[in-house]
């Protein structure tokens, strides 16, 4: 039994050992392989590095796209994937570290290295440091992070360390699209609303005067899905009275976590309003989005939350058109119209968790150097844009092709019986999950400029309409296995008891004079704990970005 012991110790601490160390490398490794430090091909001798790589449902084999075609053409280097599916990701991945099985990288996708993961296996050895790799051999994601301050902040340690790199990528458009049907505005000789009273005598005459003129009385004012992020149009309402999300959210200083503040009462107390006085729709707490999709495809709801009126809206291209992106509202107690600013490059926090280096990377200058392929316009165009039509000999019809205003347009091949976004996973780029990580290329944004579809449309009017908001959403923080566990616990409490009575505040089964035995029952469940910690590390967040 001794013996056993003896053995047993001797090896968790080689392991630990080993993994310790194993990220010092010596540089002249990669010089067996014609590494250079700069410009392309990145070795003059054939390189494999082993790769993990989470593949999404939509995924075919990602060697068989133009993404890897181009890199391996590119750099000298090929990359051999072994394969993960999404569900069982995260128990494949824990094995793969316990067992120290591990392959020279590993492309996670969008939070596939969690930071907990980061945290456990960077500080373990198992997971490179990249900040110094990054410093001498990869001057593009250096400028990327210089340029993306919030995304260097988002995924830096406290220590400063940098373990996972980011997909980095923003469109005006992605936003909580609110819309609001323009042709009955009209019908009724009403303005846009501006202000919660404003909306309010809107929603009357939506619903009582017969917006849609056919001379029934059929349509609803506002209907939606509770908590369903594309199907509920309450953080309108929230952001009328100050608050950006029913979340922790922060300013310029401090975490804030609105179900905890005077101004939820405020916006509970119109939306019992609207509710008591049927303006809202009241199967709004019980249908299901496909409930919800029926009333909205026969243009019988004046507002309303979808990604597009003519998408899981389920109108037509036509009835799509009369509607408008709404305008921030304000109130008797807020001034400031905001919303959020995901579509802003300024606000950018990037994808985490995409891609790693791991101890058992003989080559990391050259890991490094082909991770930095993905930060250039060119790398940006391949990931998220495709091929220049011709250019992959797999798929010789397929690509974009660009015309005399800069416009670009992508090509698939006649008779392909896959959708587009299908086929550009397929065929282009493993894109789905955020897979294929680096930089947004400006080339994608100027197709949405020269475009000026009404999603863009939408996204400019509300980054203009929000520019003196200084609201954005809580960025995620690095904790180890024990702190996170014990604040996901507190916080799931804390927000299942806030999506509980927020329903019954705002449906009259619990009246509003109960919110401060709420508000009571929130400190005990641990709120100023959760905002404490967060404040905490939102400090050191900053103190990161600067």
């Amino acid at each position: 039994m001794k013996r056993f012991l003896c053995c047993l110790v001797f090896l968790v601490s080689a392991a630990l050992l080993f993994g310790c160390t194993g990220g010092k490398r010596d540089a002249a490794v990669s010089t067996q392989y014609g590494f250079q430090e700069t410009g392309y091909p990145i070795v003059t001798e054939p390189l494999t590095l082993t790769a993990a790589a989470r593949r999404d449902a939509l995924h075919g084999n990602w060697d068989e796209t133009y993404w890897a075609y181009y890199a391996e053409k590119k750099s000298g280097i090929k990359i051999e994937f072994n394969y993960i599916d999404k569900q069982s990701w995260d128990q494949k991945k824990q094995l793969m570290f316990a067992s120290n099985d591990l392959p020279d990288i590993i492309l996670g996708g969008n939070g596939g290295i969690t930071k907990v993961d980061e945290i456990q296996y960077g500080t373990s050895g198992l997971i490179l440091p990249l900040q110094d790799l990054i410093e001498k051999y990869a001057p593009n994601i250096e400028m990327a992070l210089e340029d993306y301050p919030l995304v260097r902040a988002n995924i830096t340690t406290p220590e400063g360390d940098i373990y996972a790199l980011p997909k980095i990528a923003y469109s005006v458009d992605s936003v909580r699209r609110v819309w609001i049907n323009s042709e009955w505005l009209d019908n009724l000789g009403m303005k846009m609303p501006e202000t919660v009273e404003e909306m309010r005598k809107v929603l009357y005459a939506f619903k009582n005067n017969d917006p849609d003129r056919n001379g029934a009385s059929d349509t609803y004012a506002i209907s939606g899905v509770f908590d369903n992020y594309e199907a509920d149009f309450r953080a309108m309402y929230l952001r009328a009275f100050g608050m950006l999300e029913a979340d922790f959210i922060v300013d310029d200083k401090n975490v804030i976590y609105p179900p905890y503040t005077p101004e939820f009462k405020e916006y509970l107390k119109e939306m019992n309003f609207l509710y008591n006085e049927k303006l809202i729709d009241n199967e709004y707490f019980t249908q299901s989005v496909s409930e919800y999709k029926a009333k909205s495809s026969g243009v019988k709801v004046g507002l309303g939350c979808w990604s597009a009126p003519n998408v899981n809206g389920g109108m037509t291209q036509e009835a799509a058109l009369k509607y408008v992106n709404i305008i921030p509202l304000t109130s008797k107690i807020n001034s400031v119209k905001m919303w959020d600013k995901a579509g802003e490059k300024e606000s950018v926090l990037g994808k985490t968790g995409c891609f790693v280096i791991t101890s058992q990377c003989k080559y990391p200058e050259a890991a490094i150097r082909w991770a930095d392929m993905w930060y250039t316009e060119e790398g940006g165009i391949v990931c998220d844009i495709g091929p220049q039509y011709g250019e992959f000999p797999a798929s010789p019809e397929s690509g974009y092709k660009v015309d005399e205003n800069g416009e670009w347009t992508q090509y698939r091949p006649e008779g392909d019986g896959r959708d587009s976004w299908t086929f550009y996973n397929q065929v282009w780029a493993p894109a789905s999950g955020s897979c294929n990580f680096g930089l947004q290329p400006e080339m994608f944004q100027k197709k949405k400029d020269v475009q000026n579809t009404p999603l863009y449309k939408l996204g400019m009017s509300f980054k203009e309409h929000s520019k003196d908001s200084k609201l954005n959403i809580m960025p995620s923080f690095y904790f180890d296995k024990d702190k996170q566990n014990e604040l996901a616990i507190k916080k799931t409490e804390v927000q299942s008891y806030v999506k509980q009575m927020e329903a019954k505040f705002i449906t009259g089964d619990v009246p509003l004079d109960a919110f401060d035995t709420y508000l009571e029952t929130l400190k005990q469940y641990g709120v100023e704990d959760l905002i404490s910690t967060y404040q905490e590390n939102y400090e050191a967040f900053i103190n990161n970005m600067n």
